[in-house]
């Protein structure tokens, strides 16, 4: 069975979400000589990229299969074909040959071709699917290629509300593709992460880090799930995910100081929010003083159109992105209910809930206008 050790020398946290989850590696490797493309179902820091990251790091284990990873798979067929192709370029002269076509559908079947002729197979390990399957008939085009390219499969790391969309735009699609949903810890995890975060060394520990104080992921942010206390959407807004960064950053602590890797889930999302909310407020009303004019619009533009859709976020996310490269909309449901928005600035990635702090931010906006 294959082994993913999270105290790398690089990044001694990476793959703490990760590590005793040998049953879903051993099932996507199993999936992966099977010749099946599966996806990987989760939220943020449920672990897919690092399971991805693990089945990159198996090498030789896996025989006759060839194995490269997407970190990104684009928003197109085209940024997908770059992605591809760049990936294929640090496997060796061989594949970078067989790749050498103008479409994504050539380059996948000349691959597949070539390995079938050598008795090999490659799997694609597709990360970040968010914004290319968004396309319906991309979507189409995938499940095409899991019928039609017998020696080339794929891995994606999905989110569950865009695979539900992927199988309702494709029937096709969920007989198909094998979930490998992963799944959050037990109560004993909880428990114990719950005993870190009162420990005082660790908290001293988590003051000397504010760089990534405020580190969240703009894309679909962690979704308050069945179970989750009503405590938890009041303080939060409907976005327990700002908990969960805290915490993410207490395993981080823990696995430098070669503690016990943990990890999070629901339950520890409700029982850490009484310590963390309180600091996160005073954080989220500093950053207004540092955003840029056409930031404050951005921000003031979701607050003030409670009705806006997800698609209209996107289209401005898109019209953003075009104008001014530093800057960037990521609000997407549930942050569309709630009025929340994520900005990144200068490669730093900010978020900021819709209710939890929009008086703040209304008052911060009055003595602004």
């Amino acid at each position: 069975m294959l082994q993913f050790n999270p105290y790398q020398a690089d990044n001694p946290a990476r793959g703490a979400g990760f590590v005793g989850r040998e049953t879903q590696l051993l099932q996507a490797t199993t999936l992966a000589t099977q010749s099946k493309d599966a996806a990987v179902l989760g939220y943020s820091r449920w672990g897919k990229t690092s399971l991805l990251q693990a089945l990159v790091g198996s090498g030789g284990v896996i025989d006759g299969i060839d194995v490269i990873y997407l970190g990104y798979s684009g928003n197109s067929l085209d940024a997908f074909l770059h992605q591809l192709q760049d990936a294929l370029t640090l496997s060796g002269p061989n594949t970078v040959q067989l790749a050498n076509k103008s479409t994504a559908s050539q380059t996948l079947h000349a691959l597949s071709s070539g390995y079938q002729d050598s008795g090999k197979m490659l799997l694609v390990l597709m990360d970040e699917t968010e914004q290319l399957f968004r396309d319906s008939s991309i979507v189409h085009q995938f499940r095409d290629y899991n019928q039609q390219l017998p020696a080339v499969s794929f891995l994606y790391a999905i989110f569950p509300h865009v695979f539900e969309r992927m199988q309702e735009s494709s029937s096709r699609f969920q007989d198909t593709v094998t979930m490998i949903p992963l799944t959050p810890f037990n109560l004993e995890q909880t428990r114990a992460l719950v005993t870190l975060c009162q420990d005082s060394d660790a908290m001293r520990g988590l003051a000397q880090i504010p760089q990534r104080l405020m580190y969240l992921l703009t894309f679909d942010p962690f979704r308050v799930e069945e179970g989750l206390t009503q405590r938890v959407q009041e303080v939060t807004g409907g976005f327990p995910f700002l908990v969960q960064t805290y915490m993410k950053m207490l395993v981080d602590y823990a696995a430098e100081q070669g503690k016990e890797p943990l990890y999070l889930n629901n339950e520890i999302a409700a029982a850490m929010e009484v310590h963390f909310t309180d600091a996160i407020r005073p954080q989220i009303s500093h950053l207004w003083n540092a955003f840029s004019s056409l930031q404050r619009t951005m921000i003031l533009y979701v607050l003030k159109n409670p009705g806006i859709t997800d698609e209209g976020l996107w289209k401005a996310t898109e019209s953003f992105h075009v104008k001014n490269d530093s800057v960037y909309l990521g609000a997407l449901s549930p942050l569309t209910y709630t009025r929340g928005v994520g900005l990144v600035t200068d490669g730093n990635t900010f978020a900021i809930p819709g209710s939890a702090v929009r008086a703040s931010l209304l008052r911060y906006t009055e003595r602004m206008s």
